[in-house]
């Protein structure tokens, strides 16, 4: 081994990159043609295959070497085929099979320039470049090193062949390790220790996660992932889409996920829709809120209402969320012009025997039949309500026997509405009249239907189930509306301050 003494080799930098490249260059300082002195504390291994220096001008010259191998201070070493050193200009050249190595970091490539006065490491080929403390590795065609100095951050940026970056994630409370993120892109850049990027046709995969978007931002020290243009992530029955995407880690745990502008998140039991679409989890990664909110489309204009669609209730309003209150029930809330319509049948479309479909304490005049059944057309497709403020109240359905690792149920047990309040419901009689032998007033007590609830069907389907049947229609307004259900059913409703409505009856001799 030769020793070669001289200033010690800069170290510290998050990446060290520039640590390796300044020991090269210390290593390689020429003086005149036939002088061989070397500086940076480095031993030049004995298995060299030569050395030559050429002064192409007064004082100026280039140095050959032959099959590099340099051990350096804090357990740096470089090797390479061959290396050039061009003194004037301050570029050094590697060539074929580059490797920089110390104990924390790896970098390989087929070659390598560092421009020292520019403080610039190019390396091309097959790159790879780990953080061996870390688990980061990324994997490109290029890599463009950008050493930190007085007022300019460290910055890594990869490209080329479509580049692959692992990036590590934080071990568990548990002591557990994290899942790492693998995200490839057109181009993944790094800033220090703490900011990722990643640039055209992003893809991320996780163990419990896949995502997409035109471009990513990560920042590692907070655990914050954000997704931006045509973004989508799925995570088990979870799929959101939006232009921008957000998810935040902690402990590598997601704790929330956001669409907006607009978004649309989809879980196993909602979908939801809004500018802004929020869905919050707990330690255990179970849903716990989720908070849609209706805005302006920044670039369309077009004005987005918040929607949340249930097995068996649709819900819309300027701001919709949902909760689990202490008792163990479910509470969603939609505010501003809200209005919830039932899915399937009605309100009321499971089971039957309620003696008081009908609104409770209302009184509501009897109208003649109705003539013509587009007479209803869209104000009677399904039950519906309606007001500045509207609360769902669902309480949890016991695992079946048979099943008890079944997903967890809910069913709805009270809908209240407020201010400006409107409701509409259905109900289908007992017995129903046939041709002219019963008239509305000798229809038995209207009762909630009993066809189990249902996916929303189209107009022309909807038409379709009513065919042959008949219904009565309770139509209230009111200050305050409340509907109460037992057992997936109607069984009462209460109306405070300027009460009114209507009582449809079904025709005679004709569908409903």
């Amino acid at each position: 081994m030769r020793r070669f003494t001289g200033s010690p080799v800069a170290t510290g930098h998050a990446w060290r990159l520039g640590a390796l490249a300044m020991a090269l260059i210390a290593s390689f300082t020429a003086l005149p043609a036939g002088a061989q002195q070397f500086a940076g504390g480095c031993d030049l291994s004995d298995d060299f295959r030569g050395i030559r220096s050429q002064e192409i001008s007064p004082g100026v010259s280039i140095v050959w070497i032959g099959l590099p191998d340099l051990r350096c201070p804090d357990g740096l070493r470089i090797r390479a085929d061959s290396a050039v050193i061009y003194e004037q200009t301050g570029r050094n050249e590697l060539i074929g099979n580059v490797r920089f190595t110390t104990p924390e970091r790896d970098l390989r490539s087929d070659v390598a320039d560092w421009f020292q006065r520019e403080g610039q490491l190019l390396a091309r080929g097959n790159v790879i470049f780990g953080d061996l403390t870390q688990g980061t590795e990324v994997r490109g065609e290029s890599l463009d090193y950008l050493e930190g100095r007085p007022g300019r951050e460290e910055q890594v940026t990869v490209s080329g062949g479509r580049p692959t970056a692992t990036l590590p994630a934080e071990t568990r409370p548990d002591g557990s390790p994290g899942v790492p993120f693998q995200v490839t892109a057109n181009r993944l850049r790094f800033q220090g220790e703490r900011f990722f990027w990643g640039d055209g046709e992003v893809e991320v995969e996780r163990e419990d996660l896949r995502a997409q978007a035109d471009s990513l931002i990560y920042d590692r020290e907070s655990e914050f992932l954000i997704l931006n243009r045509d973004a989508e992530v799925v995570r088990g029955d979870v799929l959101a889409r939006g232009q921008n995407l957000n998810l935040t880690f902690v402990d590598d745990q997601l704790r929330t996920l956001a669409a907006r502008n607009p978004g649309r998140i989809e879980t196993g039991e909602y979908s939801i829709r809004g500018m802004s679409v929020e869905v919050s989890l707990d330690e255990d990664e179970e849903l716990e809120t989720i908070l849609a909110e209706g805005g302006e489309d920044p670039e369309t204009g077009e004005a987005i209402i918040a929607t949340l669609e249930g097995e068996n209730l649709f819900l819309r309003g300027a701001r919709i969320h949902v909760a689990d209150a202490e008792d163990g029930r479910r509470l969603l809330t939609a505010t501003g012009a809200a209005r919830a319509e039932a899915l399937g049948e009605g309100f009321g479309a499971a089971g039957a025997g309620s003696d008081v479909p009908a609104p409770g304490d209302v009184q509501v005049p009897a109208l003649d039949p109705v003539e013509e059944e587009g007479d209803l057309a869209g104000l009677a497709d399904r039950d519906w309500i309606e007001g500045e403020e509207i609360i769902a109240l669902f309480e949890a359905l016991p695992a079946p026997e048979a099943d008890p690792d079944a997903a967890d149920g809910w069913r709805l047990i009270r809908l209240e509405s407020t201010t400006n309040a409107a409701a509409l419901y259905r109900t289908e009689p007992d017995e129903q009249p046939a041709g002219d032998d019963a008239t509305p007033s000798d229809a038995a007590p209207p009762e909630p239907d009993t066809v189990e609830a249902q996916a929303p069907a189209a107009p022309g389907d909807a038409a379709a189930a009513r065919a042959g049947r008949r219904f009565s229609i309770s139509y209230v307004l009111a200050n305050r509306i409340v509907i109460y259900l037992e057992d997936g059913e109607v069984s009462r409703l209460e109306a405070e301050g300027n009460v009114r409505g209507l009582q449809l009856e079904p025709r005679e001799g004709g569908a409903g």
